[in-house]
């Protein structure tokens, strides 16, 4: 019964992030609401497997990427597009969306899957950069040049297209 009770703890801490990170890491066709709800179901089913050496988040957003990886892979997806995807709800709902932060939505949609993965991890998130490698499966050399590449590029892009918002 102990199992039951953490995940719904882990859940009530972590679901909403789990959520937007689904939201702008799927296809606009698969709902981020089903995929909480089977990255919950497999760290419950895999509860016994986690001896508590990385972050219970960690753990959970490794769970996830594989989802979504899996997800990406049985629809033979190349890249995921969230052009089409109402991204103000990607944001908490006590936030107040503005014009710059759907700006820059978009221009994270824009950036190559990898760049926007660890954009999301690092940056919105909050992920450390070891963390963002543990989840990744890759090293922290990788998740650093990957990071530095993708906000070049979305600084350039927040610029060529949106004289707006301010890149510093």
């Amino acid at each position: 019964m102990a199992a039951v009770d953490d995940i719904r703890q882990l859940f009530e801490e972590y679901a909403n992030d789990i959520f937007r990170y689904a939201k702008v890491s799927l296809a606009p066709s698969h709902d981020p609401n089903d995929a909480v709800q089977e990255v919950f179901y497999r760290a419950f089913k895999s509860w016994h497997t986690f001896r508590g050496e990385s972050n219970p988040r960690t753990w959970l957003f490794t769970i996830a990427r594989n989802y979504i990886f899996d997800l990406q892979r049985k629809t033979r997806m190349s890249t995921v597009l969230i052009s089409d995807t109402d991204l103000s709800s990607v944001t908490d709902h006590r936030a107040t969306v503005d014009g710059n932060l759907l700006i820059i939505w978009e221009a994270v949609a824009a950036l190559k899957e990898t760049y926007r993965t660890v954009v999301v991890l690092r940056h919105i998130e909050g992920f450390t950069v070891a963390e963002t490698a543990t989840i990744l499966g890759w090293s922290e050399t990788k998740v650093t040049t990957t990071d530095h590449r993708a906000l070049a590029r979305l600084k350039t892009l927040l610029s060529n297209n949106h004289e707006g918002v301010v890149c510093e």
